[in-house]
């Protein structure tokens, strides 16, 4: 995902779209993170990027009205809990180099 610029093009226009329904599920600075760490380099969040893009484009095809969903105890999905914020201490995963 890093080397492919379109791809990389859409990924990033794709998750950080204000338009974006992801938004009412996940916390988007916990998106932004992984974004961030994975071009640098610092870490392989391929995986979840990419699942992130599928969800939002099903999301965008699909869900209608994701805005009166509202997430048990009111709070985002479990990402939140996996993949801290920026500046967080990272989940046991291996890196990228």
């Amino acid at each position: 995902m890093r080397g492919n610029g379109q791809f990389r093009q859409l990924l990033n226009d794709t998750l950080e779209s204000s338009n974006a329904r992801l938004h009412d599920f996940v916390r988007m600075d916990t998106v932004r993170g992984l974004l961030e760490r994975h071009q640098r380099g610092a870490w392989d969040h391929a995986s979840e990027l990419y699942q992130l893009l599928v969800l939002e484009l099903w999301l965008q095809r699909h869900a209608h009205d994701t805005q009166s969903w509202n997430p048990p105890g009111g709070s985002s999905l479990v990402l939140d809990s996996v993949y801290p914020s920026p500046g967080g201490a990272a989940p046991n995963r291996r890196s990228a180099r």
